[in-house]
């Protein structure tokens, strides 16, 4: 077996490249062969190989056989077949049949039939501007029958698109070759013409029109031998033909290949001439494939893009593009067609049968994949999610997954939780959307869309001139689409199948041409009900039962039910198929064993259609649960709900829920549960749902719907363990929600009834963690310790515990010492309860002390012991907090990179899990660097959405910090008029007294700046109270700020040594020591004061300028950058150093331009730039620059 996934059977074919017939254990009942390239093939092979693959794809057609999937031979499991791992392979659909060339003696009536289809496959090509340069009897497999003659056109390794811009060189087989093709000419489709001529040349006559073997001779004789044509009795028409299709000249051949069947007497039916639908072609969405590429290669980006559009908009197409030009990757096509753990365990190896991931996987790593794969017990989520994390941190691909939103609700629910892996990885995702289909992205952080509307005029024009060989009448078919297609290139393409199919596009005596008959035209007019109706009335009996039975499918229907249905076998299932494929009912897809319909809108008609719905619905209900009942419980519910059968349909949903909570699905569970509330069903089967509903949601912690749903239940009649289960969701619910006391009012309930030991030590450790909450300490000191001292706790009782003893040692007495030791001791316990989640917390718990102690390298230590435990088990919440503990660490410390990356990362969490307040708080952090390092949108947009955020959560004191923050912006830029609203909005929000306090500081700071827009004079009073709180509280930018503000107060009052004094006092030197941007602030404005002064004993001003701009050069750019340049480049004018000058007037400007410039709110950028300071600096450096000699 290849890559656990093709058994190969025997060899079919060799050739540059062997073809062996196998079975593809992902799609069993559709015959494959697979074509292997060798290990050490040339790249120059390879790359014809892929080319091979690829264009093959591109063809829908009856006589090419159909190209499924490309990959490298990673693994091969059979010592029979000599096989080498590294080779390159693809497969295709396996058809049974022999060579052109095994054939003898066949009939005229058969060559005919042969020709026939050699010429419809080869104007299909040609009008769609390929030439097949290889036609030969080998590359023809033809199988014959009493009935008629089938053949394929295989091995297309030396096909080119004329227009394609390649450089082609000489190509074909020696007996088949061309003339001009040897004289070097420009090659034209009628080159595979004399290809066609030489094959029944050989057929009639038993030899070739040359009597040689030796290679020159045979090139000469293509070139200039004057062929002899006898007659021949068993061959009178072919004959005919022959001597055209063999001219020396190409204009003297057919025009092209209809020709031929028009000479043979052959008049195609418009159900053949359909086949005439061009090959795909990639146009009028390079714009989009640009944009995904430059975020593929973008190695920062935690974005996920999605394509969005109408069916049809070209969404897949715009994948099968990037599969041919972006490394690695990985596409599903064919996910909405699978549920459940079926579809990850579909996902895993498609995933695992690509190199860039197969090369990182250990054998642990496979173990755990096996594992999974057989494992029907609990924890299957967070199982994947550990084999997924480290997939996607070990390997580095794009994903992308077509249909996104039409998957299932499981598969939906788990990927919230895995697409934060990938946006944490250097992994990639990009989804596609059909815009037509509801979608909540808010559980996707930093998602992007790229909207594909309908075809511009030119881009109708390169999809057509792209689609059409030139002698196609191009101009009339773009006017009639113009007028009735809605100019979506899917939809295109099925208004162009539409158009043959109604006889508008014909072919006649060799020629394609538009018939704008009236009665055609007014059936192409009506709506699209009218053609629906028409193809429709076109069916035979048993296409439309076949069309009928799909239509009423949820999800793609299954071939085995269908051919059940209707009591016929698979074989003739498989022939209506065939045929409604080629009538434009079914999608050409559905040969892959998946019954999908041309498109959604037609398969809506088809089952408006269906008469006495439900009693369909009750009858595939009805074989599905007899036959068919694991291949998808959802899609029976669906039939059983449709049916009215409510009854049934919840029975079933019963089933999928016990299934799911085994994989700890909750999210599913609880949408399934939802769903069933709806359900007109008996009163004590509601209440049944209720109550699975409260569960779920305490286990999802979803406290206020919980509530909710729990004061609707009557709890009187049921047993003592139920009413215990839901009185600990109850009380859980009223604490997580704040209702503490409340919620300890049935903790204490719990504990005053008859219940077991280990149950009311539980409800004891939860009493004692609500009332840290309360700030009851002692109280949670005094359970705990009874529960240690009783000898009879388990030890993940006891590490609650001494974890709750920890945290009151840090909230009552701020005795880290005592906390870290009752840390450890809970630690060493989750060690013995094995208990990875506990110890991460633990580990997380330590760090947070250290960081607290200012022993910063063992915080580090801690949290990363804690980060790498929570990557094995994929808790995303847990690692939210851990990365948002790195981005403090990392702000603190000045590695403002850092602490962006570990932010983002950890706002990518917070979304996917909808922790608004986590994701507000990050931002809120995101939003102070931004601030502090001049990107002042990305400022602006974190803390704007923040104050959003919390504003939506009613957590009103978070609110407050970003909108403080959102003051100082609007300060540092100058937006006068929102800053002087904000202030507003913030003092009108901190005026209770509970507030007043806590804000105090930052009301004072906020007054200070209003006063500083107002041109009102600072009180000294304020400034020195403020900045002694700013130090007592360790804020050292608000200490270091509020203290130039006092230095230049002092300026203002001519007491230049009282400046020069504050600024240099001992705090001041210390918190400069420790941070190099106060430093640079502090020197900075000790060259203010000194420019202010004569007192030479204060120092030189250029001094304390230069020695600023030595310690910021080489940090991030901040507001006082450009000060600092600005006062140089006045220096080096005055001293008249012109180079340095020019130097620095144009970084100044630069850097106040670029800045202004990045900011894309109108309001912001016009603040910025008008801002007094910087325009009159900006008038200054054009000064200076003017009069620079």
């Amino acid at each position: 077996m290849i890559n656990n996934r093709y058994i190969i059977h025997k060899k079919i074919g060799e050739g540059r490249s062997s073809v062996y017939l196998c079975k593809d254990v992902e799609y069993p009942q559709r015959s494959t062969a697979i074509k292997i390239l060798n290990a050490d093939s040339s790249p120059d092979d390879l790359a014809a190989f892929q080319k091979e693959f690829f264009t093959i794809k591109k063809f829908s057609n009856p006589f090419i056989v159909k190209a499924y999937d490309f990959g490298k031979i990673l693994s091969f499991d059979s010592t029979l077949i000599k096989i080498s791992i590294g080779s390159f392979f693809f497969t295709m659909e396996y058809f049974e049949g022999k060579p052109l060339s095994d054939f003898t003696n066949l009939s005229e009536e058969t060559l005919i039939n042969i020709t026939a289809g050699l010429c419809r496959v080869l104007y299909y090509l040609h009008q769609s501007n390929y030439i097949y340069y290889d036609l030969k009897p080998e590359n023809i497999l033809v199988q014959t029958s009493k009935q008629n003659v089938k053949i394929k056109l295989i091995d297309f390794g030396l096909i080119e698109n004329q227009f394609s811009g390649n450089i082609v060189p000489p190509r074909g087989s020696l007996q088949y070759i061309a003339p001009e093709i040897l004289k070097n000419q420009k090659a034209s489709p009628v080159v595979d013409l004399y290809s066609l001529g030489i094959i029944l040349y050989f057929i009639v006559y038993k030899s070739y029109p040359f009597e040689t073997d030796n290679v020159l001779s045979i090139y000469k004789a293509h070139i200039e031998k004057e062929f002899v044509f006898p007659p021949s009795d068993e061959y009178p028409n072919l004959v005919k033909i022959i001597p055209q299709l063999l001219e020396k000249f190409p204009f003297d051949r057919h025009n092209n290949a209809l020709e031929v069947v028009d000479e043979l007497g052959i008049i195609l039916s418009e159900n053949e001439t359909a086949e005439f639908t061009p090959a795909k072609c990639f146009a009028g969405r390079g714009d989009a494939v640009k944009i995904l590429k430059k975020f593929i290669d973008d190695k920062k980006s935690d974005e996920v893009f999605a394509i969005v559009g109408a069916e049809g908009a070209g969404k897949s197409t715009i994948g099968e593009e990037l599969t041919i030009e972006v490394e690695n990757f990985i596409s599903l096509y064919s996910g909405a067609s699978k549920s459940g753990a079926d579809y990850f365990d579909y996902l895993l190896r498609i995933l695992c049968s690509n190199p860039a991931v197969h090369i990182h996987l250990t054998d642990k790593l496979s173990q755990g994949i096996t594992n999974l794969r057989k494992d029907d017990g609990g924890n299957y989520i967070d199982k994947l999610k550990i084999i997924f994390n480290q997939i996607t941190s070990a390997s580095s691909f794009i994903l992308f997954l077509d249909d996104f939103n039409r998957y299932d609700t499981f598969v939906i629910e788990v990927y919230k939780q895995l697409i934060p892996l990938i946006q944490l990885s250097s992994c990639k995702l990009i989804l596609t959307l059909d815009s037509d289909k509801y979608f909540s992205p808010d559980y996707i952080f930093n998602l992007r869309e790229v909207n594909l509307t309908p075809f511009t005029d030119t881009q109708l024009e390169e999809y057509l001139q792209k689609s059409y060989s030139p002698d196609f009448p191009v101009d009339e078919l773009k006017h009639l689409i113009l007028l009735y297609a809605d100019l979506l290139p899917g939809n295109i393409g099925l208004f162009i199948k539409d158009a043959l199919l109604f006889g508008l596009i014909q072919y006649q005596r060799g020629k394609a041409i538009i018939d704008l008959n009236d009665e055609k035209l007014t059936l192409i007019k009506r709506s699209h009900e009218d053609i629906y109706k028409y193809r429709l009335t076109s069916l035979l009996n048993d296409e439309l039962l076949v069309a009928k039975y799909i239509s009423c499918f949820n999800n793609n229907a299954d071939t085995k039910i269908i051919s059940r249905l209707l009591g016929i076998s698979l074989s003739k299932l498989n022939t209506i198929v065939v045929s409604l494929i080629h009538k434009n009912i079914l999608s050409p897809e559905s040969e892959g064993g998946r019954l999908i319909f041309s498109s959604e809108g037609f398969k809506k008609f088809t089952y408006s259609v269906v008469a006495q719905k439900q009693k369909w619905h009750a009858e595939i209900a009805k074989l599905i649960d007899k036959e068919f009942a694991e291949i998808n419980r959802n899609e029976l519910a669906f039939h059983y709900e449709s049916a009215n059968d409510y009854l049934s349909a919840a029975n079933v949903y019963f089933v999928e829920i016990s299934a799911a909570e085994t994989l700890a699905a909750y999210a599913y569970s609880r949408k399934i549960l939802e769903h069933m509330l709806t359900f007109p069903l008996p009163k004590n089967l509601i209440t049944d749902i209720k109550i699975s509903l409260v569960f779920t949601l305490h286990k999802l912690g979803e406290s206020k719907p919980c509530l909710l749903l729990l004061d609707e239940i009557d709890t009187a009649d049921f047993d003592k363990e139920k009413q215990n289960k839901l009185l600990i969701a109850k009380a859980d619910g009223l604490v997580d929600s704040g209702e503490i006391y409340e919620g300890l009012k049935y903790f204490n309930f719990l504990l005053n009834d008859d219940n077991p030991e280990d149950f009311k030590t539980t409800v004891l450790i939860k009493t004692a963690r609500a009332n840290i909450d309360l700030s009851a300490y002692d109280e949670s000191i005094k359970i705990c310790s009874e529960i240690i001292s009783s000898n009879t706790a388990s030890h993940e009782h006891l590490a609650q515990c001494h974890n709750i003893l920890g945290l009151a040692a840090f909230y009552k007495d701020e005795n880290l010492n005592d906390a870290l030791l009752k840390f450890g001791t809970a630690l060493n316990y989750y060690k013995k309860a094995d208990n990875k989640l506990g110890i991460s917390q633990m580990y997380l718990n330590e760090g947070n002390i250290y960081n607290v102690q200012k022993l910063h390298e063992k915080a580090k230590e801690s949290w990363e012991k804690a980060l790498d435990i929570n990557h094995s088990i994929g808790n995303l919440d847990q690692e939210a907090k851990l990365l948002m503990n790195f981005g403090i660490f990392h702000y603190e410390h000045l590695e403002f990179d850092e602490a962006i990356e570990s932010y983002k990362r950890a706002v990518v969490i917070f979304v996917s899990l909808g922790n608004k307040n986590g994701e507000g708080m990050v931002l809120t952090n995101l939003g102070e660097i931004y601030l502090f390092i001049c990107e002042y949108q990305k400022a602006f947009d974190c803390l704007s959405g923040a104050e959003k955020i919390f504003g939506q959560i009613s957590n009103t004191n978070e609110g407050l910090e970003a909108l403080f923050l959102l003051a100082k912006l609007y300060f540092v830029i100058g937006d006068t008029e929102r800053l002087k609203n904000t202030i507003t909005d913030f003092q009108n929000k901190t005026i209770e007294e509970n507030r007043a306090d806590k804000f105090k500081l930052n009301r004072i700071q906020l007054n200070l700046y209003s006063d500083i827009i107002n041109n009102i004079e600072v009180s000294k009073d304020i400034l020195i109270s403020s900045r002694k709180t700013y130090f007592e509280k360790k804020k050292p930018y608000n200490f270091l700020d509020n203290t130039i503000r006092l230095a230049n107060f002092y300026i203002s009052q001519n007491n230049q040594q009282q400046a020069f004094n504050i600024l240099n006092e001992p705090e001041v030197n210390e918190i400069c020591k420790q941070n190099p941007y106060l430093s640079a602030e502090r020197d900075y404005a000790l060259g203010v004061v000194c420019k202010n002064s004569e007192d030479l004993r204060f120092g030189s001003a250029i001094d304390y300028c230069l020695s600023a701009y030595n310690t910021i050069k080489d940090l991030n750019i901040t507001e006082l950058t450009w000060h600092i340049l600005f006062e140089l480049c006045q220096h080096y004018f005055n001293r008249g150093m012109i180079r340095d000058a020019a130097e620095f007037i144009n970084y100044t400007r630069t850097l106040i331009l670029q800045t202004g410039d990045n900011l894309k709110d109108s309001q912001l950028k016009n603040s910025y730039l008008q801002d007094v300071n910087r325009r009159l600096t900006l008038e200054k450096l054009d000064y200076l620059e003017r009069h620079l000699q």
